[in-house]
Order: structure tokens, then C-alpha cells, then sequence
């Protein structure tokens, strides 16, 4: 693949990294051309999967980095979210995990990533 079609970054695994990915979100809907309308919608997807991975993933320890690597592919673009961590186990991950609940303890990140 050449430059223009894969953007990495590595963050710090803190919630106070928000602001870099969304630095890291305007590039690559400037960098891959993508409609402005879509930043919304890629920014609670992406956000949520970081905080769901610095709290689950990296099990919220310090020192620990994520990366986010965007690829453009001809039909789509793919952001994954790459932890230090031993990885999710989504088996039953959705079981009493509901989009809105509000009794949820850390928001809509693991019901967004099950489904």
C-alpha cells in the first residue's frame, strides 16, 4: 500500500487522550477524502473502542499504548484499535450489556464492539 492509504498512530493509554484522536480523525477523513458528515459517527465508534480498550484491554494499567491504524480500502475504511493488553474475549460479551443503560458502569464501548 503506498503512504496515503494507511495512517497509524500511537497514543498513550489514558483517557486523557481523547484530543489526539481526535487530531488522529480529522486527518483521515482529510487524508482519505471522506465526507465531513462522517466525522461524527467515526468519532463515537473510534472513541468508545479506545476507552474500551484502556479500560478492558490494557486492563487501565499505566504505561500501556495504543495504536490506531486506518486503512483505505477501494469500498471502505477500516480503523482498528491495537492494545498492549491479552485481548478481548467477545464470547457473551453482549450478555446484559445494552446500547443506553444506564446502569452500564463505563458507557457503550463494549456493547458497540459486540455488535
Amino acid at each position: 500500500m503506498n503512504k496515503i492509504d494507511e495512517l497509524s498512530i500511537t497514543i498513550p493509554a489514558q483517557m486523557t487522550s481523547s484530543a489526539a484522536v481526535d487530531n488522529f480523525i480529522e486527518l483521515v477523513i482529510d487524508s482519505f477524502k471522506l465526507p465531513s458528515f462522517l466525522m461524527g459517527c467515526i468519532t463515537i465508534a473510534v472513541i468508545n473502542a479506545v476507552r474500551t480498550y484502556i479500560l478492558y484491554g490494557n486492563n487501565g494499567k499505566q504505561g500501556k499504548t495504543l495504536t490506531l491504524t486506518a486503512t483505505k480500502h477501494p469500498t471502505d475504511v477500516v480503523i482498528c484499535v491495537e492494545d498492549e493488553g491479552g485481548g478481548l474475549v467477545f464470547k457473551g460479551i453482549n450478555a446484559g450489556i445494552r446500547l443506553g443503560d444506564a446502569n452500564a458502569r463505563h458507557g457503550d464501548g463494549l456493547y458497540l464492539i459486540a455488535t
